[in-house]
């Protein structure tokens, strides 16, 4: 499992603000493995007693375990999250207003004997802060190999 931050913090990410119902906010991130065949879960903590767990990934592996990575390639992972987001499973008395901190877990059909595990990229992506509300040309572009002009 790899946490963040490493320890549950008082830095609160109010999730329930971030997004729309259209466009939630995602997580993303990349996994790689030396054991498998493994899935991949996101879990978001209030607290150590309180947490919303995602679905198993990749998608239809809960219940369709052929489905589960079974190579040693770099694999992205990613997931809606939040209220507008997934389908999350609550622990306790989690609260999308208040987290704390983010799991990702991994787990191994068969148990995990020994090898290494990696995550790397994570990117927490809220698209209400990346909307494009100014537009403009960057006019013309040499060295395109035919004088191709952009306009607006």
């Amino acid at each position: 499992m790899m946490q963040y931050p490493a320890t549950i913090s008082s830095n609160t990410w109010n999730v329930a603000q971030m997004g729309s119902p259209g466009s939630p906010p995602e997580i993303f991130a990349y996994v790689q493995s030396s054991n498998q065949p493994y899935s991949v879960e996101f879990e978001f903590l209030t607290d150590a007693n309180d947490a919303f767990i995602s679905d198993v990934l990749p998608e239809g592996s809960a219940t369709d375990t052929s489905l589960y990575v079974s190579n040693t390639n770099w694999h992205l992972i990613q997931y809606a999250v939040g209220p507008n987001g997934g389908s999350f499973t609550s622990f306790g008395s989690p609260n999308w207003s208040n987290i704390n901190q983010i799991d990702i877990c991994i787990g191994y059909l068969q148990g995990f004997t020994s090898g290494t595990t990696y995550v790397d990229g994570l990117v927490f992506l809220n698209p209400a802060l990346t909307l494009a509300t100014q537009y403009f040309s960057i006019g013309s572009l040499t060295g395109l190999g035919g004088g191709h002009v952009l306009r607006k």
